[in-house]
């Protein structure tokens, strides 16, 4: 047994949709088109840190709905990713410094544009509207998935 506890991030993401059944999409440095969405901070819940974090990306105030995916990604460093369906209620999509490009896509834009396997296997996952949650376990660089389970 280790000295130290685990310390894994706790991050979120939403897939929102608005009235067109469009999907709205943030473009970040790093990956690419995604979902918004991000880390929890400390001291916070999740449903306030995804209403956060879809704000600060995107500029729109949503209702989160329900859970709809659970992921962990064992490798370094460790996270621990909850994925809800969101509904738009307000505002409208506007950049931001973490995210220069912002927009309502169709389900087919979408998935073609989100082309970091793991952000993308999560959009299709949250798309496919399964009954219950699926969880993933999965390892970055290379992307590859060690388990899967739908509970």
């Amino acid at each position: 047994m280790s000295d130290h506890p685990p310390q894994h991030i706790v991050a979120v993401m939403g897939v929102v949709t608005d009235a067109n059944d469009r999907l709205l999409l943030v473009r970040t440095h790093l990956r690419g088109w995604e979902p918004p969405g991000g880390q929890v901070e400390r001291g916070e819940e999740l449903i306030e840190a995804l209403r956060r974090e879809i704000a600060e990306e995107s500029g729109c105030a949503v209702e989160v709905g329900r859970l709809v995916g659970v992921y962990s990604n064992v490798a370094a460093p460790e996270k621990l990713m909850f994925t809800f369906l969101c509904r738009h209620l307000a505002g409208e999509p506007t950049p931001s410094a973490e995210t220069p490009e912002v927009g309502w896509f169709t389900t087919e834009e979408a998935l073609r544009l989100v082309t970091f396997p793991p952000q993308h296997d999560k959009l299709r996952d949250a798309l496919a509207a399964a009954s219950g949650v699926l969880y993933r376990a999965y390892r970055t660089h290379p992307y590859v998935v060690l388990s899967e389970h739908l509970c």
